[in-house]
Formats: C-alpha cells, structure tokens, sequence
C-alpha cells in the first residue's frame, strides 16, 4: 500500500506522523487522542477508523499510518470496502449486525444520512432520511450483513463511504523545521497532490456549489481486479486489510 505514494508524499506523510507521534508522549506510535485531533471523525466514527489503523493495538505507526491512508486516498473498490466493513464490524465477528450497523449510523451527520437515504437516485424530496430509515434499507429484512451484502449497500448508498473516507484528507503543506503539523479543517480544501482521483475531480466542483459531498462519486471506479464495475466483491474481505 504504501508504494502507492511517491517519494515526495511519504516524506510529507512521515513528517505529519512523526508530529502526531510526538504529541503521543514521544513513542514512534500516534495514541488514540493525537488521531482524533487531527482526523476530527465524530465519535463512534472516529473510534472505529483509529481501531482500523492501528492494527498492532499499540498506537499507529508510519507503516499503519501509510497504510491507512493509500486505501483511503488509492484504494481499490474491493479495499475501501474491506476497510469499512472492519469499522462497522464491532466484534469482528465477519458479519455486520443490525445493532452494529445502526450504532455506527447514530454517528454519522445528518446531512450525509439524507444523501445517503437519496441513495444513488440522487433524488431532492422533502422527505427527511434519519439513521433507521438508512439501516433498515441497509438490511433489507435481514438481520446482518456479510461482506457481499455490505459491500452491495455501500454502491447504493456513496454518501457514507465518501464522508467516512473523505475524512482521511491530510494537509499537504509541511509543518515548519521542528514545528507541528496542524490538523485539517472542517471545511476541508480539497486540492492537493495527496488527494485521491475522485477528489481532485470533486475539489473543481467545490468552487461552485457548497452544497455537493465533497467526495461525490461520479466517475467509475476500480474493482480489486482492475475493471470499473463497482458490484459487490466477490470474495470475503482479508483478515487485515
């Protein structure tokens, strides 16, 4: 994964988690705190993607860190799936339950569970989507989800994929000699070397309208064997993404 960023952005990337170390008590490892400073994901949210970085359950190193982040930012389809299943899979049990994916939605902004309850029809109604209307779509009746059926929801329904994931943009300026990387916006710029694709295509839009996801889905994307077809996976995720 981490070959997926030149040798620029690593040296950009290891210089921000060295900082974010630092804030940590020094150790080579960025603690549960210093992430959610500088990642600013909401609770519950927030929680899970620092639980899926740091994959050592020792704080998140430089090879967690990179690791983490070309998914986020390079992934394929079939790897950014993986990577929200672990998060929404609270007990690691290999299937999200309806009490799990409902703990996770309670979470997520109102904003993104009404693109969400839009779905892909991207539909403008006054119809106003709340997190049990999203999970009771999700689950269609069934009482938990597998990978394939996740992964199935996650196409219908980009909002939350985008938000979750969107949220991995880090700065791209260096900190000064010996100074602190600062965390990023709320209102996140999204132009950049370090940003994905999808996002560069997204920041263009940005300048026009505050009112898109920042991370709108509107181009395809990459399957893990490399064809543009976003249908569910195939096959069930690894045991580490």
């Amino acid at each position: 994964h981490p070959g997926r960023f030149t040798d620029e952005e690593r040296r950009v990337l290891a210089v921000i988690h060295k900082d974010l170390a630092a804030r940590s008590g020094g150790s080579r490892f960025v603690d549960r705190a210093a992430f959610l400073a500088f990642f600013p994901l909401p609770g519950l949210i927030g929680e899970r993607v620092f639980c899926v970085f740091d994959r050592s359950g020792k704080g998140v190193d430089l090879d967690d860190f990179l690791a983490g982040l070309a998914v986020g930012l390079r992934g394929d389809a079939f790897e950014e799936r993986a990577f929200l299943f672990s998060m929404f899979d609270l007990d690691g049990d290999g299937t999200v339950s309806a009490q799990e994916l409902r703990s996770v939605l309670n979470h997520i902004p109102v904003d993104v569970l009404q693109r969400a309850g839009a779905g892909d029809r991207g539909e403008r109604s006054f119809v106003r989507y709340t997190n049990e209307d999203v999970a009771v779509a999700a689950l269609g009746g069934r009482e938990r989800l597998d990978f394939e059926a996740f992964g199935a929801w996650l196409v219908r329904t980009p909002a939350v994929r985008d938000y979750v994931l969107g949220a991995l943009v880090p700065p791209v300026d260096l900190p000064p000699e010996g100074g602190r990387a600062s965390p990023p916006p709320r209102t996140r710029s999204l132009s950049g070397k370090l940003l994905s694709p999808r996002a560069r295509r997204a920041s263009r839009r940005d300048d026009d309208s505050v009112t898109r996801s920042p991370l709108r889905d509107d181009h395809p994307r990459r399957s893990s064997s490399g064809s543009s077809d976003d249908g569910p996976a195939p096959a069930p995720p690894p045991a580490e993404w």
